[in-house]
């Protein structure tokens, strides 16, 4: 059969989390096509070597997080091109699918790709966008009718919303028939390794508010007591520092990544989906720092505290020396069936 597999650049979590699914179709013998472009299209044919891919210049996301937050206005604005968008979207791929012969097409994050004559499916974790409000009703409303060209949505949570809350969970437009939860996707894998890092820092997030977050961070490297690891996200820099204890890594590929979160005692992050599905995987405790006017972050640490599993603080107001102490104390995720499960749940939906 014919994979193809469509993968939005707004962030590496739609490629990762869907390395786990391409490299099992590709193990089995089936034939996968891979629809990216940017850092997405890189890190695939880093980790994938000769796997099969196809290069497209994609539509960059209309609905942003800037420094400035939400803007409700912006997204109603952008809708008119949204629309164009999904149009030539499906033109592009009916197109390939006249030349190509094509079995199964997954769409993570390009909600236009699908085929009315072949099995479509749409990867998604945020059902609504803003949950708890007319609003986020309103969203969850807008993503169920223009998902309906795929034959099922799937959700790489729990019908609970063990990681999502209510951007996966209760929804109240979605046929449940159409959605197929089917549990984390990481590409990160536990380790049997040492835990010899005290403190494994990832910085990451927009423009000024990284700026800001990479400062803040580095003012107080010195209440951490042990062995610390920075991990800036800086592909741009190429020198690794130190600074005290810490070591300081501009940026890190995904073994180096798995590396030192296997190696980690407590990992200090932004609350983002894709962080939440690593964690789960390899059971690890986390202090959540949420990018700033960033809803789904800012929902997700909240969320998570309130179930009890991590604690977190607002960029604008956390202290190492108050907040680690209480991350500590806080349990993670616990008993989340892994990756391999969710992997075998993932083709079963799809097949």
């Amino acid at each position: 059969m014919h994979f193809v597999f469509v993968i939005s650049n707004y962030g590496l979590g739609h490629a990762t989390r869907m390395l786990p699914v391409i490299m099992k179709l590709i193990e089995q013998g089936e034939k996968v096509t891979i629809v990216a472009k940017g850092n997405s299209l890189l890190m695939l044919k880093n980790e994938l070597g000769d796997a099969s891919n196809y290069e497209l210049m994609q539509y960059e996301v209309p609905l942003k997080f800037s420094d400035k937050g939400f803007s409700m206005f912006e997204t109603l604005k952008a809708g008119p091109s949204f629309i164009s968008l999904i149009s030539s979207q499906k033109k592009w791929l009916e197109n390939f699918s006249a030349k190509e012969k094509i079995d199964r097409v997954i769409a993570d994050g390009e909600i236009g790709y699908h085929l009315k004559n072949k099995k479509s499916f749409f990867v998604n974790n945020q059902l609504r966008l803003l949950p708890g409000s007319l609003l986020g009703d309103g969203t969850e409303l807008l993503t169920d009718v223009f998902s309906k060209g795929f034959e099922k949505v799937i959700v790489p949570d729990d019908e609970n919303g063990t990681l999502g809350g209510l951007l996966t969970s209760k929804t109240r437009f979605y046929d449940k028939k159409r959605l197929a939860y089917v549990g984390i996707l990481s590409s990160i894998r536990k380790k049997n390794v040492v835990r010899n890092v005290d403190y494994f820092i990832s910085i990451s997030g927009p423009g000024i508010s990284k700026e800001v977050f990479t400062r803040q961070v580095m003012e107080q490297l010195h209440l951490l007591k042990g062995k610390v690891v920075v991990a800036l996200g800086r592909p741009d820099l190429k020198e690794i520092a130190s600074k005290g204890n810490a070591k300081i890594y501009p940026y890190l590929n995904r073994k180096q990544q798995e590396s030192f979160l296997n190696k980690a005692k407590l990992v200090i992050s932004r609350s983002g989906y894709t962080t939440m599905m690593e964690l789960a995987e390899i059971d690890k405790k986390a202090f959540f720092i949420p990018t700033l006017n960033h809803p789904e972050q800012e929902y997700l640490a909240k969320f998570q505290k309130n179930s009890g599993r991590f604690h977190y603080s607002k960029q604008d107001s956390f202290n190492f020396k108050e907040d680690i102490d209480e991350a500590k104390q806080y349990p993670g995720f616990k008993n989340v069936p892994k990756t391999k499960k969710s992997v075998e749940k993932f083709l079963e939906a799809i097949y």
